[in-house]
């Protein structure tokens, strides 16, 4: 393992690139905070000091509350595509329903709503995707989908500009832990606090998660029929056919790798590999921006800043108007009311039905009647200032009255719908970013699927509408899916796939929406009305609908009835030509047997030819060199001479022996290196060096 010292100074390079964001962002968070909004700076506080009132009117979070809940009502689905020829789209469909069954397991919503929440807040939300052991004994592994609920804890590469993040190279997340909890994990570890702005706090230990992407370059040879290898696979595979594949191009590839680790302020916790070539944690931005090459990110809060503080300077000033005018006093002579003295003081308090007072003094002259003056004209540039101020906070946004669904000038319903329509379109970047980061997530899915899914077993998905099914996880299968009856069969590790992702209302909405629809075409036409009925108890959601369902459905001419039945018929194979296609199989592995003796017996009547060819030549050579011996006795070294030569010449007129036994490869014919980087050259050419060049993983 590496230096904890390398990792913490890449870590303090990367959160002063985010050192600005990270300013804007508590500030951000502080003024939107739902349970308290802190909305008048300090020095405005100083300055009006403590007898003038500075109230906060929030207006920031019901904007920020409409564009997350219309993210939570159009939830994005992962949708699955086969990528290449060894894909399948039934396959797909397994991984759909495998992602889908993911996200309910983990409870995947809770991690959009927060990531988008605070992507609205502060301008940029997380999403975690990691592996967790659900059984301990066969460390079997499963993906889960988890909510970053303070992003100021996420720390992402700088240098990524992806909206999804993908080509991030690192990220790390910061996790307080109380010191009991750190010892029961990591019972070893030292935990020693890191003094400054890191991973320890003050409440208690604080680790960190650390994603990097790391780069493995090696040689990768194209073949004629397109397959790829490395060097070791391609010399694998020749010394395994006994033929030396010709080679179609080479090139150099760099293949990405993920370490995770857990990192304490003084050592590495953990480290392993990850599932994706991607890291785990996935971002969601807001409103971004470049700036002399710099990123600038920021939420909704930012933008409806000064709006809402001049909206709260207008209200509180005109609060501090009224509550500092003073009280239209009564005018009257002190004889007529000292008799009602009290009930007159008491008069600015409540509100007395009657005010008695003494027309007559005591010479029994008349007094005149109390009056009360007019009070003060409170002015109405207070009012209209705050209108100011609120169109401002909706200007900025983009969202207006009728966004919220409050009271505007439209009155049809064509044009009030229009007026949502483009308030939603001013945020829609927001939603639209969400969706982008969840299509990142299925791909880390996807990816992940071959590396955890390496045994046989029983896995269970969900379909498009929520129910329950299953498929067996088969690593041996040659093809991508099969059928054993009717249960799918699936290899995770054959083909490649794409993912996309549908934005739009949930599948029980469109069920609901459907069934609306359909309940008002069939308003005017009894007829048609008795016939959906059975489906249209199928969409409700109330209880025993199936059931509603089927009596409906009995009650319907045998026509009717009939329709229904053909949808959920499945096409039936006729038994005689089930019966036929299963003779068909028998007689197709009865033939497999007999190429497979055929061959085992081809291989040993070779062996037994090559023994005896071998044997022969013994034998003749044996045969030879007795004669010769023997002739050699009386003979002169001419005579041997030519015997010599005669032996020669028979040599080389006889046929040529056998062609060599398969499986044995001469040396003569084995390229050095077929046309591509050989440790024995030096470096990497140039051009590969400079480009990296990478197919990349699908």
């Amino acid at each position: 393992m590496s230096d904890i010292k390398e990792y913490r100074e890449r870590y303090d390079d990367a959160r002063s690139s985010w050192a600005d964001w990270r300013s804007r962002a508590q500030e951000d968070m502080r003024f939107s905070n739902p349970a308290n909004p802190q909305q008048w700076s300090d020095d405005v506080l100083r300055a009006r000091g403590r007898n003038r009132p500075a109230l906060v009117f929030d207006q920031t979070n019901q904007y920020i509350a409409q564009v997350v809940n219309d993210a939570r009502q159009n939830k994005p689905g992962i949708d699955v595509l086969p990528g290449d020829n060894d894909a399948s789209d039934e396959a797909a469909e397994f991984y759909g329903g495998l992602i889908r069954q993911i996200e309910y397991v983990s409870r995947a919503q809770i991690a959009y709503d927060t990531g988008i929440e605070n992507a609205c807040r502060i301008g940029l939300g997380f999403i975690l995707v990691v592996p967790e052991v659900v059984d301990w004994k066969l460390n079997e592994q499963e993906i889960r989908i988890k909510q970053v609920v303070d992003s100021l804890a996420a720390t992402l590469d700088p240098d990524s500009i992806e909206p999804d993040g993908q080509d991030a190279e690192v990220g790390w997340l910061e996790t307080t832990l109380s010191e009991s909890q750190f010892k029961r994990r990591w019972p070893k570890a030292k935990a020693e606090s890191y003094r400054g702005d890191s991973w320890f706090g003050d409440s208690g230990i604080r680790v960190c998660q650390q994603f990097e992407k790391i780069y493995k370059r090696q040689n990768k040879i194209v073949i004629a029929d397109g397959s790829e290898y490395t060097e070791d696979e391609y010399w694998d595979k020749a010394q395994r056919d006994g033929v030396v594949a010709p080679v179609h191009s080479t090139y150099m590839a760099s293949t990405p790798k993920v370490k995770w680790r857990w990192l304490s302020g003084c050592e590495v916790l953990e480290e392993t590999d990850y599932f994706a070539p991607w890291i785990g944690l996935v971002p969601i931005y807001g409103n971004v921006a470049w700036l002399d090459g710099k990123r600038q990110v920021c939420g909704m809060t930012r933008r409806m800043m000064d709006g809402q503080r001049a909206y709260n300077y207008e209200r509180s000033a005109y609060i501090e108007s009224v509550a500092l005018s003073p009280k239209a006093p009564w005018v009257a002579p002190a004889e007529a009311i000292a008799k009602y003295q009290d009930r007159w003081e008491a008069s600015n308090r409540e509100n007395a039905a009657v005010l008695p007072y003494e027309h007559l003094d005591s010479s029994g002259n008349p007094l005149p009647p109390p009056t009360r003056n007019a009070p003060p004209a409170i002015g109405s540039a207070y009012a209209e200032n705050a209108a100011m101020a609120l169109n401002d906070i909706q200007a900025s946004l983009g969202m207006y009255k009728s966004s919220l669904g409050q009271n505007s000038n439209a009155k049809s319903g064509v044009a009030i719908n229009k007026l949502q329509t483009e308030g939603d379109t001013a945020t829609f970047h927001y939603i639209d970013n969400l969706s982008r980061s969840i299509e990142q997530v299925g791909r880390i899915c996807v990816a992940g699927a071959p590396i955890l899914l390496d045994r046989q077993k029983t896995q269970r998905i969900l379909g498009i509408d929520g129910k329950p099914k299953s498929a067996v996880i088969r690593p041996d299968l040659p093809t991508a899916h099969a059928y054993e009856g009717d249960m799918m069969q699936v290899n995770p590790s054959m083909g490649l796939y794409d993912v996309r992702v549908k934005t739009g209302p949930s599948y029980t909405t469109q069920r609901q929406e459907v069934a609306d629809r359909l309940a008002q075409i069939t308003q005017g036409n009894p007829q048609l009305g008795a016939a959906v009925a059975p489906l249209l108890f199928t969409m409700s959601d109330m209880p025993e609908a199936d059931k509603v369902s089927r009596i409906a459905l009995a009650l319907l001419p045998p026509e009717v009835q009939a329709a229904y039945e053909e949808d959920d018929k499945k096409p039936q194979i006729p038994p005689q030509l089930m019966a036929e296609m299963q003779q068909l199989q028998q007689q197709n592995q009865q033939l497999i047997a007999m190429l497979e003796k055929a061959g085992h017996d081809v291989d040993e009547l070779t062996a037994k030819n090559e023994s005896s060819y071998n044997e022969q030549v013994i034998k003749a050579y044996e045969a030879e060199t007795k004669r010769i011996q023997a002739l050699n006795s009386g003979m002169s070294p001419e005579a041997v001479q030519a015997l010599v030569m005669q032996t020669l010449q028979q040599a080389l007129n006889s046929p040529p022996p056998d062609p060599m036994p398969p499986g044995e490869i001469p040396i003569e014919q084995e390229p050095a290196y077929a046309g591509f980087f050989s440790p024995e050259q030096g470096e990497f050419p140039p051009a590969m060096d400079a480009t990296g060049a990478n197919p990349g993983l699908g």
